[in-house]
């Protein structure tokens, strides 16, 4: 398992913490640390990366042992597979090194030492789920014959409200125009959703089964591209008569909101989406609407 230096570790960090520590009779695991009520069944992974198999053990044998699995690695975990559930912990070398140093900052300073053994909930702000996971499989009935994975996503997007107030001269009267409205970006991609979204969202604590996806282009990077569409979608041309001796001249000019006009700001919403998988390849179905998505949420990379 784990090593004896990295068991070591771990005892003392967990007996400074007030546990109870033994060694674990069990071949999955390195030590038992109890207290109070509490009991943790620790597994110590020495290695670079820990196989989503190996999570998946791990996650299926929390479900039948007695107490909470905490499963801590000195390196990363592989994909999207570092997700806390009730029953199972998971520290990569982060997290380790932070408890880690934690112990020792509190041994300093002669101060009381606790450990994060608690899962906390993760909430994000997302629209109402429409479709669930049954309606979903009979959407993508009509593309594969064999389905072999259905997954929760929650696809960041970057949303803009923007307001803009313009008066602008040039012609024989001043042009006054005014608007409002939203822009969406793919907070993964940085791409600007063409498809539109509910109005309605809100506050929702995400299923352990789900995954959320991470941020991968700052809403800062946005800005100039979500101003000049502004500007773009909300010009306007104007038709002026002008008379002169013998005629009307009809004359158009184009007028655009100006720069310093356009107020924006922006927060992170969470777009739910299906993944499915089958013999044949991937599709991605909208939790909010049912539609097929054609564009993939995330350039197309499968999750399984």
């Amino acid at each position: 398992m784990g090593g004896k230096k990295g068991t070591k570790v771990l005892e003392e960090v967990f007996r400074k913490a007030g546990y109870r520590v033994e060694d674990s009779t069990d071949y999955d695991f390195d030590l038992i640390a109890e207290q109070d009520e509490k009991r943790l069944l620790i597994a110590l992974k020495v290695t670079d990366t820990v196989t989503a198999e190996e999570v998946n053990h791990y996650r299926n044998k929390s479900d039948v042992v007695d107490g909470k699995i905490l499963l801590v690695t000195t390196g990363t975990i592989e994909d999207d597979q570092q997700r806390d559930s009730d029953k199972l912990i998971i520290w990569d070398r982060e997290k380790f090194a932070r408890e880690v140093g934690m112990a020792v900052i509190t041994n300093i300073e002669g101060s009381d030492f606790v450990i994060d053994t608690e899962r906390v909930p993760k909430s994000i702000l997302t629209f109402p789920i429409k479709v669930d996971r049954a309606e979903a499989l009979r959407i993508a009935d009509k593309n594969f014959n064999v389905v072999t994975g259905v997954q929760l996503r929650y696809i960041p997007i970057w949303c803009f409200e923007y307001t803009f107030r313009s008066v602008l001269y040039g012609a024989s009267r001043p042009i006054e125009f005014e608007g409002e409205g939203k822009i969406y970006f793919n907070g993964i991609t940085g791409r600007m959703l063409e498809k539109s979204l509910p109005e309605n969202f809100f506050e929702r604590v995400v299923e352990d089964e789900a995954i959320i996806e991470p941020v991968e282009v700052d809403d800062s990077s946005l800005d100039k591209t979500a101003i000049d569409d502004v500007i773009a979608e909300n010009s306007k041309t104007v038709t002026f008569d002008k008379s002169s001796a013998d005629a009307i001249i009809s004359e158009q000019r184009v007028f655009k909101p100006a720069k310093e006009d356009v107020n924006i700001k922006s927060y992170l919403l969470y777009l739910p989406i299906w993944e499915i998988e089958g013999n044949t390849g991937f599709m991605q179905v909208d939790a909010t609407s049912g539609e097929e998505i054609v564009d993939p949420m995330d350039d197309g990379v499968e999750i399984f």
